[in-house]
């Protein structure tokens, strides 16, 4: 299986609303108050303990904000902790910079969503790929061999350009997100090369609780322990070779602003991540923790044929967690 981290900033509502400012790194990425850091080194830390390895997708365009120091350290606690760093792209975060560069504010609306890859021409999507990899090389001094759009916003254009880089791996595709590969007819949970670029999507199961889709990414902010492990022994009796779990840099805290001004540890949320590294630890037999860089080095041809099978989470352990949840969400809990 593949834990992935996406490690982003946000535009913290900035974007037509000269009141506000994107979000730090210190505060996305570290996630750091006077309680600790919760964000990338926690993470790394965690995984450490248990001796798995995740690929943390970091975004680099914040640098065009912030400035490429400010992602030095995030890059380099994960680097450190013998993480695997790959590419994630928030075209946003540019767009931004230039508008505030040529001192003008974004509007509120310019057409298109500014922060989907798939909205921008085949060039301009070479283009923001490339500076985008100029970037991660300047941070990491190291070539990114995979690729993860913002907000799963990608298409097959996408990956035409991805090849034309070089980079061979992606794991945009999210079958619970309707805007991710709209015109293309994935099939949820399978292995396809398309364009000369592996399409590793993100894990999605079923569910018969009434909610916005009846498909659930593998996400540990969205599902509870009790279905990501129901998942996981599902995939594995019946062969799926690859499952691709997803949580962010500040899954582990509770905002209670959108700036990040103030924020807390989610403790349901961190005892969570703790118990599914507990358990894939223990398991090292039946679930083998993987990175994107182990595959582009080991190589995964002949997955294309990879089961398609579609896990059912039925309706009470939903049911449950939504209540669960709704409790959490309230600041102070």
């Amino acid at each position: 299986m593949h834990l992935t981290v996406d490690v982003e900033c946000s535009i913290g509502g900035a974007w037509g609303n000269a009141g506000r400012q994107p979000v730090s790194p210190q505060r996305r990425m570290l996630c750091g108050n006077q309680e600790g850091e919760w964000g990338v080194g926690f993470l790394a830390a965690e995984l450490n303990r248990y001796g798995l390895r995740a690929t943390f997708f970091t975004e680099v365009f914040a640098a065009e904000i912030f400035g490429k120091e400010a992602l030095r350290p995030v890059m380099g606690r994960l680097l450190d902790a013998d993480q695997d760093v790959q590419l994630h792209l928030h075209p946003i975060f540019l767009r931004y910079a230039e508008y505030i560069k040529d001192g003008r504010f974004p509007p509120v609306k310019i057409g298109a969503w500014p922060d989907a890859m798939l909205s921008y021409s085949e060039q301009e999507q070479t283009r923001l790929i490339e500076h985008g990899m100029d970037i991660f090389r300047c941070i990491s001094g190291r070539e990114p061999v995979a690729f993860r759009a913002g907000g799963y916003l990608a298409d097959r254009v996408t990956l035409r350009c991805l090849a034309g880089a070089g980079i061979h791996l992606d794991s945009s595709a999210n079958p619970a997100y309707g805007a991710s590969f709209p015109d293309e007819p994935l099939t949820d949970n399978q292995i396809r090369c398309l364009e000369g670029v592996w399409e590793i999507p993100i894990t999605v199961a079923r569910t018969h609780f009434p909610d916005r889709t009846p498909l659930k990414h593998l996400e540990i902010s969205a599902l509870s322990f009790g279905e990501l492990k129901a998942v996981l022994l599902a995939a594995y009796r019946y062969g799926m070779r690859h499952v691709v779990l997803i949580l962010h840099s500040f899954s582990m805290v509770k905002p209670r602003d959108i700036a990040y001004e103030l924020f807390r540890p989610d403790w349901l949320v961190i005892r969570r991540f703790r118990k599914l590294l507990e358990f894939l630890a223990e398991n090292p037999g039946t679930f083998r923790a993987r990175t994107f860089e182990e595959l582009s080095r080991d190589g995964i041809e002949g997955d294309a044929t990879d089961s398609t099978f579609l896990p059912d989470l039925g309706s009470i352990r939903p049911g449950l967690r939504k209540i669960v949840q709704a409790i959490n969400r309230v600041y102070w809990i």
